[in-house]
């Protein structure tokens, strides 16, 4: 099943790939924006089209095969919040154990978590030239930010 479960991840990254704005590097020293998420996530899916349709260039940072830093987490974490960060309506979230969920109570534990399970990370982050414009999927928010 594990098997089945990466194949299909790999099929709708493949897919995604397609349809991608063209890549652009960091998503901030040439003006485009960074989606850190996950291809196969239905919000990250959702927030690129949502993009697309408006010819808006952003670069895709995927969790799972490029990772992310503790000090990324932590620059989000102060810029944001780590109770904004942190997705405790995941699929991930319901799978640890209630005490593991009770441990998490600040930042430092939250972004121990996130690093350990990256699905934990509320999709998508948007962030350009290292600030966190948004966390998660907020058509009207992004309107009002990317529309100008």
């Amino acid at each position: 099943m594990l098997e089945n479960e990466k194949l299909n991840a790999e099929k709708a990254a493949n897919n995604l790939n397609q349809h991608l704005s063209p890549p652009l590097g960091d998503g901030g020293m040439d003006g485009g924006f960074t989606f850190y998420g996950l291809p196969y996530c239905d919000s990250t899916k959702l927030a690129m089209e949502w993009f697309n349709e408006r010819h808006i260039a952003f670069a895709l940072h995927d969790y799972k095969t490029q990772g992310v830093t503790g000090e990324t987490l932590q620059s989000w974490c102060g810029q944001k919040g780590w109770q904004t960060l942190l997705n405790k309506r995941s699929t991930t979230w319901r799978a640890l154990t209630a005490e593991t969920q009770a441990a998490i109570t600040n930042e430092a534990s939250a972004i121990a978590i996130m690093v350990q399970h990256t699905s934990l990370i509320k999709r998508p982050v948007i962030v350009k030239d290292g600030g966190v414009l948004s966390i998660g999927v907020n058509k009207l928010a992004w309107a009002n930010i990317f529309e100008q």
